[in-house]
């Protein structure tokens, strides 16, 4: 890349290759290629696979229920809500719990608590590729929804689909 600054994923993308492999590091056939002992080469043992197959399951469920996906919309208003402040219009720091339970009300989550807070929330202060971004995580994986369903239907994780 001649320009290596003004190469980039589009920040709606980003995060997709990292959903990808976040879902696949559980399937069997990659956990097989992955979670070998690092001195014998030993693959992990049966027994522990299941172990690891069952918390994924109850780790999916959580991860997908409506309640938490509510909380990380809302963390998404809240992120976008501080981002399109004026100057005179930032909270002192006394009063951030006021401004974050007003945006969410405005924004149609009252009472909700978001996943996030503003005082630990790093994607609302972090650099400008962060900023008013959290949304691309969920975007994402609905991107991973469809990828990984495209890959089921097609006869799974083969060369051949990754090609």
């Amino acid at each position: 890349v001649e320009f290596p600054e003004f190469s980039s994923v589009c920040a709606d993308f980003v995060e997709l290759p990292s959903q990808l492999n976040e879902t696949w590091r559980y399937y069997p056939e990659v956990l097989a290629n992955i979670a070998i002992h690092h001195e014998t080469g030993e693959p992990l043992p049966a027994a522990l696979q299941q172990k690891v197959a069952d918390a994924t399951k109850y780790a999916w469920a959580q991860e997908t229920s409506a309640a938490i996906t509510v909380m990380y919309l809302a963390s998404c208003k809240l992120d976008h809500a501080w981002h399109i402040l004026k100057v005179d219009d930032i909270p002192s720091p006394d009063d951030v719990e006021d401004f974050e339970r007003k945006a969410l009300e405005r924004a149609g989550f009252a009472g909700i608590f978001p996943s996030f807070n503003s005082r630990y929330f790093l994607h609302i202060w972090s650099h400008e590729d962060y900023a008013t971004r959290y949304y691309s995580y969920i975007y994402c994986k609905v991107l991973d929804a469809d990828a990984q369903a495209w890959f089921l239907s097609n006869g799974g994780l083969t060369r051949a689909n990754g090609e």
